[in-house]
């Protein structure tokens, strides 16, 4: 199980593991629990910039845009075949996705966003460079609001 699970657990470990060196401002050290509500929601709909970036600092906006149970979709390699999980509420694991590229010689990857044209829905594409990692995170905006609505893992 845990083989299987390996490639989308690398994933979001190595974004975990960048947020710690990512919540820094001008102010000093944000700190991860705090209620970090956007301004005005209007901009932070309109920019999905803006929206990725309130959606990165703060538990409590970032479980509010997320829909669960969370769809993770991952190959299987055993199986040589897709698998379909669900990620609870009560399993919730705080997100990063300020950095385009990681600063860890290990295990290195690369951050696109991309918006469709209607922009109603945005991947952020998480591209490893010589290991495999091939994840995508998708966005929807739905009732005008940007949500986390599943991820697509297709790691080897």
């Amino acid at each position: 199980m845990l083989i299987r699970n390996f490639p989308v657990l690398l994933a979001l470990i190595v974004l975990y593991s960048c947020a710690d060196d990512n919540h820094m401002t001008e102010t000093g050290r944000i700190n991860e629990e705090t209620v970090n509500q956007p301004a005005t929601t209007d901009k932070v709909e309109v920019d999905f910039n803006l929206f990725i970036d309130n959606f990165s600092k703060g538990t409590a906006f970032q479980r509010s845009r997320t829909l669960f149970p969370l769809k993770i979709k991952q190959y299987d390699l055993e199986n040589d075949k897709d698998t379909i999980l669900y990620k609870h509420r009560s399993d919730f694991e705080m997100m990063d996705f300020r950095k385009n590229k990681s600063v860890s010689n290990s295990d290195k990857w690369t951050q696109k966003i991309i918006l469709d044209k209607s922009q109603k829905a945005v991947v952020i594409q998480i591209r490893g460079i010589d290991n495999g990692i091939i994840v995508d995170y998708l966005f929807e905006k739905r009732n005008g609001k940007w949500l986390f609505v599943a991820v697509e893992d297709s790691s080897t």
